[in-house]
């Protein structure tokens, strides 16, 4: 049986160990570490100068943005953000799909990565995806259920 004199004496020299590295630069990692992380945009919502104009037809209600592709082309990595402040991430969406994408799946575009309000009111969209190249649409919001 292990004795409380002896795992004291472990639990001491781990202890003295630990601050000793912690001391030595585990510091300086981890503030690093911790601003990188809390700093560090998960996805940019960057309009290029060239871009090709989507056609997009964008409702909302209560709880939801719908997104509809009216284009001629398929989307992919598509990034919806709505009022400019809040970011959702689309993987794809074929031409003529819906994507229903609830308001709380709409992320602060801060550090702090807020889901918006369930009853958040949207004003305006914006869409960027892409497509052959990189398109962009920005869509005033109704209330009111999407045209399917």
């Amino acid at each position: 049986m292990v004795s409380v004199k002896r795992t004291a004496l472990v639990a001491g020299v781990i202890l003295v160990l630990l601050s000793l590295l912690w001391f030595a630069g585990g510091r300086t990692w981890a503030d690093q570490f911790l601003a990188r992380f809390l700093t560090e945009a998960r996805d940019e919502f960057t309009v290029p100068a060239a871009k090709i104009p989507l056609n997009v037809a964008v409702t909302q209600d209560r709880e939801e943005v719908a997104v509809c592709n009216r284009g001629v082309a398929a989307w992919d990595g598509t990034l919806v953000r709505i009022n400019g402040g809040y970011l959702a991430k689309v993987k794809g969406l074929a031409v003529g799909d819906c994507a229903r994408i609830r308001k709380t799946s709409f992320l602060s575009t801060d550090w702090k990565h807020l889901p918006a309000a369930r009853d958040l009111q949207v004003t305006e969209v914006e869409i960027l995806s892409h497509v052959s190249g990189v398109g962009y649409a920005r869509e005033q919001v109704a209330s009111g259920a999407p045209n399917e």
